[in-house]
């Protein structure tokens, strides 16, 4: 990866973060907020980094989660899934425990 990809993907990673908390953050603003179409969003995405922009998204704030939850920043885990993003709790583990393995709760 040359240092112009790693900077668009270190633009996108911040876009990311600076709207974790809006769930409604999907493809399509990802797309207007790097200033490309959808298409072109998910083949430069894709091939930089391996995964869709869903992916990409759905990935940082995983990521995310269990750093707060490492860090015990929040109390429980619905406070932590609202904190990145997701609006259901169950969805939240489900995907958290596919990730990484095990419960988000088993950080508390």
């Amino acid at each position: 990866m040359g240092s112009l990809d790693e900077v668009w993907i270190q633009r996108v990673e911040q876009i990311i973060l600076k709207n974790l908390v809006n769930s409604q953050f999907k493809n399509n603003s990802l797309a207007d907020a790097v200033h490309c179409s959808e298409r072109q969003l998910y083949r430069q995405l894709n091939e930089l980094t391996g995964y869709t922009p869903h992916q990409f998204i759905r990935e940082i704030r995983l990521h995310l989660a269990r750093v707060y939850l490492e860090n015990h920043r929040y109390r429980t885990v619905k406070e932590v899934s609202y904190a990145v993003g997701f609006k259901d709790t169950v969805h939240f583990s489900r995907l958290f425990i596919q990730r990484f393995g095990v419960y988000p709760a088993s950080f508390l």
